[in-house]
């Protein structure tokens, strides 16, 4: 999954740390793609799912070990998440002024109540198996080998401890369309779970499952997409024009999801 490492080079007395790492080129396909999710066909996103469900499936469930493993840094909790509601609520009222054509009052009163509710479900979050996620698992990060479409990954300096569902999220805002399909989203929902337990990890039931992706994509559309809006302001990211509706689509889809299955958003 992680491009090649050749060697490392340490001399701590000179503060010199060298690692020489593959350079991914022709090899690879769909490298630097986040401004052209055209180019990701239905085959090259299972691709990428299921080697995202290699490393998802070997610490899911294993929060101990990798706390202790030294992968990860500090972690979002719960109870940080509900301090840091009125930053999320002025980067929400922010971004709703600068950005209005990106971000309409319908989608800002959606997620007005879903920053109001943090408490409630992200302590649902930290009651779910989490697992080593990439944390910025997108185009902008991966690349998929040419002959056997193994993935590769890099850029791993956001790792933590999250639930599985939190990559999948970043990966589908970036690469479905603005008008994606409720069987599509719950299909690939479904391949993610699958491919974990294909690869040994003790995965929930598929409604617990789904459930966590709901809850994964409200994490990132209040912190991660306001974050990405904030800077938009200052420096056009151009892959915006298509995540945002991307993200509002998967909104839309799991409410009607949770719905259908009596799980309300919040109120």
């Amino acid at each position: 999954m992680l491009p090649r490492a050749y060697g490392v080079h340490e001399d701590p007395s000179r503060e010199l740390y060298v690692l020489v790492m593959e350079r991914l080129g022709p090899d690879v396909i769909l490298k630097d793609t986040a401004e052209d999710p055209g180019l990701w066909e239905p085959g090259h996103v299972a691709a990428a799912v299921r080697g995202l469900a290699a490393v998802h499936a070997a610490w899911l469930g294993r929060e101990a070990d990798l706390l202790g493993s030294g992968l990860v840094g500090q972690c979002q909790t719960a109870a940080r998440m509900a301090a840091m509601r009125e930053l999320w609520h002025a980067l929400l009222e922010h971004n709703r002024t600068e950005h209005p054509s990106l971000l309409d009052e319908t989608a800002a009163r959606r997620l007005r109540r879903v920053i109001d509710d943090i408490p409630v479900w992200w302590a649902r979050i930290e009651a779910m198996p989490r697992t080593l996620v990439h944390g910025d698992f997108n185009p902008r990060n991966i690349a998929l080998r040419a002959g056997d479409l193994s993935l590769v990954a890099y850029d791993w300096e956001l790792a933590t401890l999250h639930v599985p569902q939190r990559d999948l999220v970043d990966l589908l805002a970036y690469v479905l369309p603005g008008d994606a399909g409720e069987h599509e989203v719950a299909e690939l929902v479904a391949l993610h779970r699958q491919a974990v337990v294909a690869a040994g990890g003790a995965a929930p039931d598929a409604a617990v499952w789904r459930e966590g992706f709901r809850l994964a994509l409200w994490d990132f559309a209040v912190t991660r997409l306001q974050l990405y809006l904030m800077a938009h302001t200052h420096r056009e990211l151009p892959f915006l024009r298509h995540v945002v509706p991307t993200v509002l689509r998967l909104l839309e889809i799991e409410d009607h999801a949770g719905e259908a299955v009596g799980v309300r958003s919040p109120a």
